[in-house]
């Protein structure tokens, strides 16, 4: 075996794979076509829970001293300039652990990303590489690489390879995934410039819906600045992109010309979405899975959240805690996500897109809902819901039912309608230990994380259920809802106190004290100490289990897919 992970493609989605794999002890390589990084920035922003992958990755602190700080607002504007409502994003940290949404420059973030693989002696770069082949076998599968300076071919044998070669991906059309095409086109001139003094542009990123011409502006980071242009249908690409035209476009902005062009391409972005994600030992990851719209940018943070989903399941199938069955949960539990994703940002890219009359009605109703005190103020404040899980490699025997009150919260429980903790994000609050030292949660986890709410869980636990939760790397936590209780007991539980009541709020709305959260941090499963046993009697099965559908390398001949460029 050449290495454990061959990754195809080095952009974020793929330094993020990688990252996270070697950190887990993986031997990683990573073949990229380009010599160097892409220069031209593409994404923009992402949220706190990608800035919770990069934590993951160990590069949190980095990537914050990279990035833009939190926006507070998205706006989304009407024709006249007028707030339809506002995405918010504000600037104090969220149940994540950090700022809401976060602006970059895109070639800065990658020079992080790849500066994270100098950690590891077991992550190998290989610029100036293409895949022209991909064979499968039942114990291995190997990628057929070229060197596009010397012109020479080598064959790398892994356990896994993961495309994550873009919206043209090599690895997709070699294994002759077809794409489901949503039929949402568009074509807009996107302009980066450089700029000295900024001072007198917004500070947040906005939308403005003019049926004139419908623009978007984001602060990309530090003296970098974002426009993007929708080309009209009475116009050719050659008419805007030009120094002439962008000028024009540009002096409703700035009203002098001292700035430098980064950027400037009319690009066309496409509604896609992946038939298949997995074939035998093989993945597809962001973009060589998904494409969509970018009004709720969302591209690359839903391709850096795929890279986190799969990373810690190849993982525990690489040394030994999980069959390869775990693998299959990737594609049920990404790829609704994604879909999710695809669909909002149609929606808003049609109502910004709106044309005449009809955004003289769209306006004018969103401008009685504003009269409405309560609308109002919802609209001033949109946020959008964190990620859940509805399927894939969650408990259905301990899902941890709310805590209802009150007639309607009662009615709720009998007829089914009480959301779940399973699926949920479990919050990252910054917590403090026995000794006093505080530190965020995430960082005194490794791999799974098992909390009991004032009490140990392993108390409960025989001793070969403690031993077990040892061997796939789960972390033991007793959380105490008063700080006279954070006192050090004698087993190996930490003791963590959550001082903001982070995880008291959270708690509060479920009625069992015994939470199991996953590496990727969403609940597995919720229960009372009682039956604590049962829940990881369901988690051993589940993750040792014979797989109801082909494991990794042992597809049928017909769907092994073994194809060689010509």
């Amino acid at each position: 075996m050449d290495t454990d992970v061959t990754i195809v493609g080095c952009g974020p989605v793929g330094a993020v794979t990688a990252n996270l794999l070697a950190q887990a002890g993986h031997s990683v390589d990573v073949y990229e076509q380009r010599e160097e990084i892409f220069q031209i920035p593409r994404a923009v922003a992402f949220d706190d829970e990608v800035m919770r992958v990069f934590q993951d990755a160990g590069l949190g602190e980095q990537m914050a001293s990279t990035v833009h700080p939190p926006a507070k607002k998205y706006r989304f504007l009407s024709a006249r300039g007028k707030t339809m409502f506002n995405m918010q994003t504000r600037d104090y940290v969220e149940v994540n652990g950090w700022g809401k949404v976060y602006s970059f420059y895109q070639p800065d973030l990658e020079e992080e990303l790849r500066t994270g693989f100098e950690r590891f002696d077991h992550l190998s770069l290989y610029e100036a590489h293409e895949v022209e082949g991909i064979t499968q076998r039942e114990e291995n599968v190997v990628t057929t690489v070229r060197n596009r300076n010397s012109n020479s071919t080598r064959e790398i044998t892994s356990e896994f390879v993961v495309g994550c070669d873009g919206g043209s991906s090599t690895v997709r059309r070699l294994l002759d995934i077809e794409l489901e095409d949503y039929g949402f086109d568009g074509k807009w001139l996107v302009v980066d410039i450089e700029l000295a003094d900024g001072s007198g542009l917004p500070q947040y990123p906005s939308q403005f819906a003019d049926p004139d011409r419908p623009t978007t502006f984001v602060p990309v980071g530090p003296n970098h600045y974002r426009w993007e242009f929708k080309v009209l249908d009475s116009e050719s690409e050659s008419e805007v992109d030009t120094q002439a035209g962008i000028k024009s476009l540009l002096s409703n902005w700035l009203t002098h010309d001292d700035y430098e062009i980064i950027r400037k391409q009319v690009y066309e972005f496409h509604a896609l979405l992946a038939d298949e994600w997995r074939v035998g030992r093989t993945f597809l990851t962001g973009d060589a899975a998904h494409q969509m719209p970018p009004f709720a940018a969302e591209g690359m943070s839903t391709g850096i959240r795929d890279a986190q989903n799969l990373a810690w399941k190849v993982d525990a199938v690489l040394r030994g805690d999980a069959s390869s069955s775990l693998l299959d949960s990737y594609e049920r539990e990404r790829k609704p996500r994604a879909e999710q994703n695809i669909e909002l940002s149609m929606r808003l890219g049609r109502l910004i897109q709106m044309g005449y009359p009809l955004a003289f009605v769209r306006d004018a109703a969103f401008r009685a809902l504003h009269v409405v005190p309560p609308v109002h103020a919802k609209l001033e404040e949109l946020s959008p819901d964190p990620s859940r899980l509805s399927d894939g490699f969650l408990s259905v025997n301990h899902v941890g039912r709310r805590s209802r009150t009150g007639l309607l919260g009662r009615i709720k429980s009998e007829i089914g309608d009480d959301e779940s903790a399973v699926g949920a994000l479990f919050p990252q609050p910054t917590v403090q230990d026995s000794s006093g030292e505080m530190s965020r949660l995430d960082e005194c986890i490794t791999g799974f994380g098992l909390f009991g709410r004032n009490c140990d869980p392993t108390s409960f636990l025989s001793a070969q259920d403690i031993e077990y939760l040892d061997e796939i790397q789960c972390s033991l936590f007793r959380v105490p809802t008063s700080v006279a209780d954070l006192v050090a007991g004698d087993s190996e539980t930490s003791v963590i106190y959550d001082r903001d009541g982070t995880l008291t709020d959270w708690w509060a709305d479920y009625r069992e004290d015994v939470v199991l959260v996953r590496p990727d941090h969403f609940v597995y499963g919720m229960c009372a100490p009682s039956d604590l046993p049962a829940l990881i009697e369901d988690l051993r099965e589940e993750l040792e289990s014979a797989s109801t559908t082909p494991a990794a390398g042992t597809a049928p001949e017909t769907d092994q897919r073994n194809t060689i460029l010509e």
